[in-house]
């Protein structure tokens, strides 16, 4: 049987004929299967046919979910689940992962549904090595949901027999991201803003979750306040030259700031950003015509992250402000990455869809998204409404636009 079709398009064109997929149930392993049902001279044809056929399964279903006592397929389980067990009583940002892992990775590899009393660990451990070609995360997520929705099954008495001693188990280290709860966040802003010099990059990388090198390679044409947008275009980065001596060791010969286009094409983006982000952006203009009057460089004379002698500011110059700001005022030690990273999480905590954050955040795939915040979506701790309206962080992550076009 054709059980790769499951998601396919269930009326098709191929082969000089109309064609529709059907389902039936296999009596002796009571899975669904699929196949193909061809010679159609017309759509709408296969059409008709497909809804008689799609009905007379439905019929049967019927029947043998009786016969058998069984409530649900697994796949309609894990759904039931979701809406009426875990939705209603979860509290923490954990929900966007766990539906994601379900409707994005589940199901589009479940090739063969099962009713949900017969699933065995064997049909597990396959669905689990289907899953693991996503991403490095997945399959350790997905043995998590599995987990956890199959126990209630079997609390609530949907499946006798315990197919979880047999699933294999998969772990997954999610990496460490510094999250600072509100009341530090808080007391980190205030001293940011007292510190200054960095205040208007870390308002960029904690509210538009830009990167270092694409805050430095901002110039003051890429902001729009009329329209309140920031354009994404290039980032700045630091080239090496290595040279290899003859005893295998090497030396860093030079080290030049270079305009380089974004990390990928989904990184070129135009994001909506917050009033206040233009208002501090105001006094850094401000203080770069004072630079520039006061030196001869004038190489980066459009960019906004300018250091004292007219030059593009260091990386080093962003960490070592931000280890001092952390260490006088108690706080956790945090980067630029750090911050990017807290602004994913404002997101996930008010529940923004995962394709949006990767948009926002300027990711080559969902799946990338995935893999770095599945920790963060699991986490209790909660850091929306971080400073109040004035500040609210939504805000600023309200849109993403692709060359001008609402993504």
């Amino acid at each position: 049987m054709h059980n790769e079709l499951r998601g396919s398009e269930v009326v098709f064109y191929e082969n000089n004929t109309w064609n529709h997929v059907t389902k039936s149930i296999n009596i002796y392993t009571y899975t669904i299967e699929y196949d193909i049902k061809s010679g159609f001279a017309t759509q709408e044809l296969a059409e008709k046919s497909y809804v008689q056929s799609e009905s007379a399964f439905q019929s049967d279903m019927s029947r043998i979910k009786k016969l058998t006592n069984m409530q649900f397929t697994f796949l309609e389980y894990l759904d039931y689940w979701m809406q009426n067990i875990y939705l209603p009583f979860c509290n923490s940002s954990a929900k966007a992962g766990y539906a994601w892992t379900i409707y994005q990775i589940i199901y589009p590899r479940v090739k063969r549904d099962i009713l949900l009393g017969m699933i065995t660990g064997k049909f597990l451990n396959e669905l689990l090595e289907q899953c693991i070609d996503y991403c490095e995360c997945a399959a350790p997520m997905v043995y998590k949901v599995l987990h956890l929705a199959l126990q209630d099954a079997m609390d609530d008495g949907y499946i006798r027999n315990n197919p979880l001693p047999e699933m294999k188990r998969y772990e997954w280290k999610a990496p460490q991201i510094t999250i600072l709860t509100k009341e530090q966040l808080k007391v980190f802003l205030s001293a940011a803003k007292e510190y200054h010099s960095i205040y208007l990059e870390v308002l960029l990388a904690l509210f538009c979750g830009l990167r270092k090198g694409e805050i430095l390679g901002l110039k003051i044409s890429d902001f729009d306040e009329s329209a309140q947008t920031v354009d994404i275009d290039r980032q700045i980065t630091r080239d090496y030259d290595i040279v290899i001596r003859d005893n295998h060791t090497y030396k860093i010969q030079s080290q030049k700031m270079s305009v380089k286009p974004p990390k990928s094409l989904s990184s070129y983006r135009t994001l909506k950003i917050s009033f206040f982000i233009f208002k501090e952006l105001a006094c850094r203009i401000a203080e770069n015509k004072e630079i520039l009057a006061a030196c001869n460089e004038k190489q980066w004379s459009e960019y906004i992250c300018l250091g004292v002698k007219g030059n593009i500011k260091c990386e080093s110059t962003f960490g070592e402000a931000l280890k001092r700001i952390c260490t006088r005022n108690g706080l956790p030690r945090i980067t630029m990455h750090g911050l990017r990273h807290m602004f994913a999480t404002i997101l996930i905590e008010q529940n923004v869809p995962l394709e949006k954050i990767s948009k926002l955040m300027g990711h080559k795939s969902t799946s990338t998204t995935f893999v770095v915040y599945c920790g963060v979506m699991e986490a209790q701790q909660k850091i929306s409404q971080v400073i109040g309206e004035s500040m609210d962080p939504a805000i600023g992550a309200a849109k993403v636009y692709r060359r001008g076009k609402l993504g």
